[in-house]
């Protein structure tokens, strides 16, 4: 019996590492190199503790929406969530200096995120709308001759009135600026996956841009909802380009990179890649920092 080739599995963020550096994605996510190096309080610290945060307090601030029980504000809600700061901070690193770097310079900006952002919940009335039916749970779409596509939404809602499904995903940053719409292979993807889950059609998906700042000083809107809408065709249509894509990732033997000027701090690849020398020994410069991970 001739052997199989094993199926090429990727997830919706991985399309987008490919589509931004196919040799970033061939070291991340195919050769399985991890950075080893210490956890540092920056802006992946940031976007992290602010899903937590989203995703502790969320369940809290909807529930008494489907029962008698009081009603629990943006304030309470960010409140409760934050109670387990301590718990998150010690699983995240144990070196204390980089602790307390987190809790002066990464904790009020996350929390004041979080607060906005259930603030923007509530002005919107998201939940009377739209009922929870996923947080932060894996999904698989097996595409026949073509592998699997994988995607964790945060969250997944379906609309009371229409009986279809929206796709929310927390973006965090300084700007809440719009992006191309036909670009986005996240979104796309996660549509692609979700649609036709419990029988239902995908309607929408939307990045929810959540602006990093301290206080109300900044500029409104803080929170910011940038939706593209879903329908058979244009979902067919995102499938079609992202077998594309991935029949590209599963030929692709060059993987070259896509240098840019931001690889000095955004790759943690930078050093060993020829974006920055030809003359590098990539194996000895990663083996320095990083570390051959295990599949998921």
């Amino acid at each position: 019996m001739s052997s199989i080739k094993n199926e090429l599995s990727v997830s919706a963020t991985g399309l987008v590492a490919y589509s931004s550096c196919a040799r970033k994605f061939n070291w991340q996510r195919e050769e399985r190199w991890e950075y080893d190096g210490p956890k540092k309080a920056n802006a992946m610290c940031l976007g992290s503790l602010v899903h937590f945060l989203i995703e502790t307090g969320l369940p809290i601030f909807v529930e008494p929406l489907k029962s008698s029980r009081p009603h629990v504000d943006p304030a309470t809600a960010t409140y409760l969530a934050s109670k387990e700061i301590d718990s998150w901070i010690a699983g995240y690193t144990d070196n204390e200096h980089v602790q307390t770097e987190i809790y002066t310079d990464i904790v009020p900006y996350a929390k004041f995120m979080a607060s906005q952002t259930f603030n923007w919940f509530e002005q919107e009335k998201f939940f009377n709308r739209y009922e929870i039916v996923s947080m932060e749970e894996d999904f698989a779409f097996h595409i026949n001759n073509v592998g699997v596509l994988r995607c964790r939404p945060d969250l997944v809602v379906r609309d009371r009135v229409t009986d279809t499904l929206g796709i929310v995903d927390y973006k965090t940053g300084t700007s809440i600026d719009q992006a191309p719409m036909n670009a986005d292979w996240q979104m796309r993807a996660m549509a692609v996956v979700l649609d036709t889950y419990q029988g239902l059609s995908v309607a929408w998906g939307g990045h929810l841009r959540i602006k990093k700042i301290k206080s109300t000083r900044g500029k409104p809107p803080y929170v910011q909802l940038n939706e593209m809408r879903f329908d058979e065709a244009r979902i067919q249509h995102a499938k079609d380009e992202i077998i594309s894509l991935m029949t590209r990732i599963e030929y692709d033997v060059l993987h070259l990179p896509s240098p840019t000027w931001t690889c000095a701090s955004m790759c943690s690849f930078y050093d060993a890649c020829e974006a920055k020398s030809a003359l590098q020994d990539w194996e000895y410069v990663m083996s320095i920092d990083h570390k051959k991970g295990t599949d998921e």
